[in-house]
């Protein structure tokens, strides 16, 4: 896979999101949910990132209401595009 893939967990999905740069999306973002971007070039680099921040919560409702509102802040802006 090319260098310009990154990695995002959606709490919408419960899921990792691979997002690879398209003509149709030129920041590889094809997902409107509730994700935030996640550090590491790798799935396993990006999941031990997501555990890190996240810990256990695959979906929203399992986050503490702290980083709820910090997920909402980093969501809205996207989804105005």
């Amino acid at each position: 896979m090319g260098e310009s893939r990154w990695f995002a967990w959606c709490f919408d999905h419960g899921r990792l999101h691979t997002f690879v740069p398209t003509p149709q999306h030129p920041d590889g973002a094809w997902c409107n949910a509730a994700w935030l971007k996640l550090a590491g070039e790798s799935e396993a680099a990006a999941l031990a990132d997501k555990d890190r921040r996240f810990g256990q919560a695959r979906f929203f409702d399992e986050l503490p209401d702290e980083t709820q509102l910090q997920v909402l802040r980093e969501t809205d802006p996207r989804q105005a595009r």
